[in-house]
């Protein structure tokens, strides 16, 4: 199970990573993947894993605020 998420996990930052370049939801799917690293951590017992999902997760979800409010601001530019 370990093997398999060593080469998830990153996988799927990357996708997320990649999406959030064009819509807020990539973010989203960073935080989820945020939750995969905390529980492999967990399970490795690689405790620096815990400490730096949980800073990801604050940095991803200031990120989506940011791209949230980007993205109603730019619609309603364009709405106007």
């Amino acid at each position: 199970m370990g093997q398999m998420l060593s080469w998830l996990l990153p996988a799927i930052g990357l996708v997320a990573f990649y999406a959030a370049l064009h819509h807020p939801w990539g973010w989203v799917a960073g935080i989820v993947q945020q939750v995969g690293y905390f529980i492999y951590g967990w399970q490795q017992k690689q405790y620096g894993f815990l400490v730096f999902s949980l800073a990801y997760t604050v940095i991803f979800v200031r990120n989506y605020r940011q791209a949230r409010q980007v993205k109603v601001s730019t619609s309603n530019t364009e709405a106007a």
